[in-house]
């Protein structure tokens, strides 16, 4: 085996011990002597190949945010002109494809939500900007297929979207096992759904 091939397996390694060990523990409970002892490399070999502790976590949340909006993107982005139901129900169908197809991932993605590191504050922003990006297409998507109320702006509907999913993760529990992540996943669907359509019946005058 080359050296490079070597040094990418052994890379590959440690980010699969490094994803699952933050997401059972997060950032500040998760200890680099496990992730050394699964990927069976010394501290000093680590990091060779990450320079920190930190830097290895923002590796790991690139991969998840990297895997998650591409999962997106290849599902919705070419479905922009559908109904707004369809839309919104193939953005979370692509979101839970991708939480069931990499556990780890979907737990590191709950705990990244629901409680970011704030001394990574504006480096986790970095990483997750393309997905940002990709819901602010998708909710515009979604917004101009019908008329907004008379007293909200395009941009203040869009901000409030953004407001409720950052409430929903931050009220949901990190951590989340694989069988429960799904459930997470429809009740924010339908708490988008209402945010969209209401939640009680409209008697039109006559």
């Amino acid at each position: 085996m080359k050296r490079e091939e070597r040094n990418q397996r052994t890379r590959d390694l440690i980010l699969k011990s490094a994803v699952r060990e933050f997401a059972a523990h997060g950032y500040e409970a998760a200890s680099m002597n496990v992730i050394c002892e699964e990927s069976h490399v010394s501290k000093g070999n680590m990091y060779h190949y990450f320079t920190s502790k930190e830097d290895l976590y923002l590796t790991c949340l690139k991969t998840c945010f990297t895997g998650l909006t591409e999962e997106i993107k290849s599902t919705v982005r070419s479905e922009n002109n559908a109904p707004a139901a369809d839309l919104l129900q193939r953005y979370f169908d692509a979101r839970m494809r991708f939480f069931k197809e990499h556990p780890d991932l979907a737990q590191l993605f709950c705990r990244c939500t629901a409680m970011p590191e704030s001394s990574m504050e504006d480096r986790i922003r970095e990483v997750r900007a393309e997905f940002d990006q990709v819901n602010r297409e998708v909710i515009s998507a979604i917004l101009r297929q019908k008329p907004i109320r008379k007293d909200l702006t395009f941009a203040q509907a869009a901000q409030l979207f953004t407001t409720l999913q950052t409430m929903w993760n931050a009220a949901a529990p990190a951590g989340l096992p694989p069988e429960q992540m799904e459930k997470k996943e429809e009740t924010c669907r339908l708490l988008i759904d209402v945010f969209f359509y209401g939640i009680l019946e409209r008697n039109e005058p006559h």
